[in-house]
C-alpha cells in the first residue's frame, strides 16, 4: 500500500507507514468520508474472477469451493492493495476493485494492469498447492476500464463503504467476460493512458451489453520494464518548442509604436494553463512606473450574456468605484472622472450609472430608447477610452475573449476602427477555439503561444525551487509529466514538494519512486483529497460562486460554522487559491482547478451549493438585486427553483435592452419562456406577458415583424383572459402594428 503522504510503499497489512508514520487506514477513511455524499471521478475498474465456478461448485460442492475461494480471494485482495487500489466488494467468486477512488491515485490504469498481472501470477504461483489440497485447479479472467464514475461511500452508520457507479464500471465487467482464461484484457480507454508502458496485443473488436458501438480490446501480457514517460516522449519525437522570451520582446516593442501615437493590437492565443496571464504579467512588470496607464477588464463564461462585462470592470477601476458603493457616490467619482477626460459630465454620467446597475432618476436618460441608450453607452465607452490616451498612453487588457459579449466584441471593433492615431496597445488573450475577427488586420501582432521546451520547463523548475543544479531524475519527471504546459509543470513541482519527494533547495528524495497523476485532472483532485473535509467544502463552495470569489460569501455558502478564516488559510498553505484584490477577495489559483473540483460535485449537490451561493447574494444586497440579476440568473439557473431563475432572467434580459444589447436580450428573455412552458406554475401569466412585451420590443428593433407576430399571437388568448386592459392594448397594438 502507498503512502498518500509520502508515497512510500508499505506492506498492504502495514497501518502505519514505514517511512514517515502516517496512519494509513485513516487517510483512506478521512478520504472516503469526504466524499461521502458521492463526487463525479475518473477511476479505473478491475473485475476478476474464477472461471467456471458454477460448474466447479456442483461438482466439488460448495464448502470445498469456499476453502478454494478463501485462499484465491486473499491474494487478489493482497495484490489490489499492493498497488493503491481499493476492493469495492467481494462476488464470492472474485471482487471489483477501484484505482482512483475514494483518493486520487497516481497512474491508476497503469496501477490497476499491475495489479492484475500480479493476480494472475499469484494464482499461477498457488495452482499446484491448490490441485494437492483440493483436487483443482482454477483459473481467473480480469477486465480492466477506465472513465468516469459516480463515487460515494453507501450504506449505514454502521458500515460504509466506497461505491463507483457508472457506465465504466459496467464495461470493466462486461470485458472480464471477454477474457481467456488466465489472461487480462483492457478497454481502449486504458489502452490508451498505458500503452507506453505495457506489452499488449489487440484481441479485436467485441459487442458488449449496454453499448451500442463494439468495444476494441487488448489482452496485457507483461510490464515493459524500465520504461518511463520521458522515454516514450522521445520515442514518439518532440515537438520543437520555444520559451517566452521573444514573445514579451514583441510585446515591447507593440508598445513602443504605440507610444508613438499608432493603435498596436497583440493577440495572445493559447490552450487553458499554456502561460496566457503569466506572458501578460510579465509584460506588465516590464513597463516603466510612471509610463502607460494599465487598464483590464475579465470575460468570464457566466457573463456571455452580460453587455460591456469586460467594461464595466474597466469603469469601475478607471473611477476607482468600490463594489458597495451608493448610488450618489458613485455618480460623483463618475461625474468628476468625465470632467476630467473633457466629457459632459451631466448628459453622459446616467449612462455610466446605469451600465453598473444602479437606479438612474434623470429625466433625459428615461426618455430615451433602449435603441439610442444602447448607442450611446457603446459611444461614451469609446470616447473615454480615446480621451484617456490623450493624457496618458493606455493599454487596455481583456482577458478570457472567448467568453466575451457580443456588446463589447462590437465596441472593440469600433474602437479598433476609430483610434488608429491614438496612443493605445490593446491585449487580448484567448483560447483558440476563438477567432477574434481583428486577427487579420495588420495592426494585430498575433502570439501563439506553444508547449514550453524542455529547456525552459527546467528553468522554470530552477526558478520554482531557488537553485541552480537539479537532479536529472528530477528534471526528466517533471518534463516528462508536464509536457510543456506551464501550468502542468508548476502543479507537479507543488505536488512534490509537498509530498516529500523535493525538498524546497531542490534536493530529490526517491524522485525515480514519486509517482503523480497522469493527468491534469487526477492531479489536481489528488492534492483536493488531500485537504479536510472542511477546506475542502469551502473550495467546492467557491468553484460554483467562480474563479473569483469573496471568502465570507464562500464561507456561508459552505457552512464553514466560523472557520472560514482558518479554512481560507489552509488552501492559501496548499496554493490553491491566492488573494486576489486589496478588498479581501481570492482566485482559486488556476481555471482548471475550478472546473476539475466543479466537475466532481454531484448535480444534487452542485443545485444545493448554487442556490445557497444565491440565497446568500440576496441577503447581502437586497436593495441593490437588480445590479446583480446576472448573478442570481446564473445561480438559480442551476437549481430547481425555476420561479427565481425566471426572475432574475427576466431582469438581466431588461437590463440588456435598456442598452440595446439585443443579442443578449434576446437570449435571456427566450430562456425564461422556455423555463416557464417547461415548469409550469413558476410564474403567472401576468410575468409572461411582460416578457413576451420586452421580447417582442427585441423583434421590433430588429424590425422581424413577422417573428414579432409569431412570438405574440399564439399568447393572444391567455393574455385576454388577464382583464387587464393596459397589458391587452399594448399586446394588440404589437400585433396590430406588425401586421401594417
Amino acid at each position: 500500500m502507498q503512502c498518500p503522504k509520502c508515497r512510500t510503499d508499505n506492506d498492504p497489512k502495514s497501518k502505519f507507514c514505514s517511512s514517515c508514520g502516517e496512519n494509513l487506514f485513516e487517510k483512506t477513511s478521512t478520504a472516503a468520508s469526504s466524499i461521502s455524499g458521492g463526487e463525479r471521478r475518473q477511476v479505473t475498474a478491475l473485475f476478476v474472477d474464477v472461471v467456471d465456478s458454477m460448474p466447479l461448485a456442483a461438482e466439488i460442492g460448495e464448502e470445498a469451493l469456499f476453502r478454494i475461494m478463501h485462499d484465491v480471494i486473499g491474494g487478489m485482495v493482497e495484490a489490489v492493495k499492493t498497488h493503491g487500489g481499493t476492493v469495492e466488494k467481494l462476488t464470492g467468486d472474485g471482487l471489483l476493485a477501484l484505482f482512483g477512488a475514494p483518493m486520487a491515485v497516481e497512474e491508476a490504469p497503469l496501477n490497476a494492469c499491475r495489479a492484475g498481472l500480479d493476480i494472475l501470477q499469484r494464482m499461477r504461483d498457488e495452482r499446484d498447492r491448490i490441485e494437492i489440497e483440493h483436487g483443482q485447479r482454477p483459473h481467473l479472467r480480469i477486465g480492466v476500464n477506465t472513465g468516469h464514475a459516480v463515487v460515494g461511500s453507501l450504506g449505514t452508520d454502521l458500515q460504509q463503504d466506497v461505491t463507483a457507479l457508472g457506465d465504466s464500471v459496467n464495461v470493466a465487467s462486461r470485458l472480464e467476460g471477454l477474457a481467456e482464461p488466465d489472461t487480462m484484457v483492457i478497454g481502449e480507454s486504458t489502452y490508451q493512458l498505458v500503452s507506453d508502458f505495457i506489452e499488449a496485443e489487440f484481441a479485436g473488436e467485441h459487442m458488449v451489453k449496454g453499448k451500442t458501438e463494439p468495444q476494441k480490446i487488448w489482452r496485457v501480457n507483461a510490464l515493459k520494464l524500465g520504461t518511463k514517460r520521458f522515454d516514450a516522449s522521445l520515442t514518439r519525437g518532440l515537438t520543437a518548442l520555444v520559451g517566452r522570451r521573444h514573445e514579451v520582446e514583441t510585446m515591447l516593442d507593440e508598445m513602443k509604436s504605440a507610444e508613438n501615437g499608432a493603435l498596436r493590437i497583440v493577440q495572445i492565443t493559447g490552450d487553458a494553463g499554456i502561460g496566457k496571464s503569466r506572458l501578460v504579467h510579465e509584460f506588465q512588470q516590464r513597463l516603466p512606473k510612471n509610463g502607460a496607464t494599465w487598464l483590464q477588464g475579465n470575460c468570464i463564461e457566466s457573463g456571455r450574456n452580460t453587455p460591456y462585462l469586460p467594461f464595466i470592470e474597466v469603469v469601475r477601476s478607471s473611477f476607482r468605484v468600490g463594489p458597495d458603493e451608493n448610488s450618489s457616490s458613485v455618480e460623483r467619482k463618475l461625474k468628476r472622472g468625465l470632467q476630467i477626460l473633457g466629457i459632459d459630465a451631466e448628459d453622459e454620467a446616467p449612462y455610466l450609472l446605469n451600465l453598473l446597475g444602479h437606479r438612474v432618476d434623470s429625466a433625459e436618460f428615461t426618455k430615451d430608447h433602449s435603441e439610442i441608450a444602447g448607442i450611446r453607452t457603446r459611444n461614451l465607452l469609446e470616447r473615454m477610452v480615446i480621451q484617456r490616451c490623450q493624457i496618458s498612453p493606455i493599454v487596455l487588457f481583456i482577458d478570457d475573449l472567448h467568453w466575451m459579449d457580443s456588446a463589447s466584441e462590437a465596441l472593440l471593433l469600433r474602437l479598433i476602427e476609430n483610434a488608429i492615431t491614438s496612443p493605445l496597445l490593446l491585449i487580448f488573450a484567448c483560447r483558440p477555439e476563438y477567432h477574434p475577427p481583428w486577427s487579420r488586420d495588420t495592426k494585430t501582432a498575433a502570439l501563439n503561444l506553444t508547449p514550453l521546451s524542455s529547456n525552459s520547463t527546467e528553468e522554470l523548475l530552477r526558478h520554482r525551487l531557488g537553485v541552480k543544479d537539479l537532479p536529472r531524475t528530477l528534471v526528466e519527471l517533471v518534463i516528462e509529466k508536464s509536457e510543456g504546459n506551464p501550468l502542468f509543470a508548476e502543479e507537479i513541482v507543488n505536488y512534490l514538494v509537498e509530498h516529500g519527494g523535493v525538498s524546497d533547495n531542490g534536493i530529490a528524495h526517491n524522485v525515480s519512486d514519486v509517482v503523480l497523476p497522469v493527468s491534469l485532472e487526477n492531479l489536481l483532485m489528488a492534492r483536493v483529497d488531500s485537504l479536510e473535509e472542511g477546506p475542502k467544502r469551502l473550495l467546492q463552495a467557491a468553484s460554483v460562486i467562480g474563479r473569483n470569489f469573496a471568502v465570507d460569501l464562500a464561507g456561508e455558502a459552505a457552512g464553514s460554522n466560523g472557520q472560514t478564516s482558518t479554512f481560507v488559510a489552509e488552501l492559501e498553505r496548499m496554493e490553491l487559491i491566492r488573494p486576489a484584490n486589496d478588498a479581501g477577495g481570492y482566485q482559486i489559483k488556476h481555471a482548471l482547478t475550478q472546473d476539475a473540483v466543479y466537475d466532481s460535485l454531484l448535480r444534487e449537490r452542485r443545485e444545493e451549493l448554487h442556490e445557497r451561493v444565491a440565497a446568500a447574494i440576496e441577503r447581502r444586497h437586497q436593495d441593490r438585486l437588480g445590479e446583480i440579476a446576472e448573478a442570481l440568473a446564473h445561480h438559480y439557473g442551476h437549481t430547481p427553483r425555476a420561479e427565481k431563475a425566471v426572475l432574475y432572467m427576466a431582469q438581466a434580459g431588461e437590463k440588456s435592452l435598456r442598452v440595446y444589447s439585443l443579442d443578449e436580450a434576446e437570449l435571456r428573455l427566450r430562456q425564461v419562456v422556455e423555463l416557464i412552458e417547461k415548469v409550469p406554475g413558476c410564474a403567472d401569466d401576468v410575468f409572461l406577458t411582460d416578457v413576451l412585451l420586452n421580447l417582442g420590443r427585441v423583434q421590433y428593433f430588429r424590425a422581424d415583424m413577422y417573428g414579432l407576430i409569431e412570438l405574440l399571437e399564439p399568447h393572444l388568448q391567455k393574455v385576454e383572459a388577464l382583464a387587464d386592459p393596459k397589458r391587452l392594448s399594448r399586446f394588440l397594438f404589437e400585433i396590430g402594428y406588425s401586421h401594417v
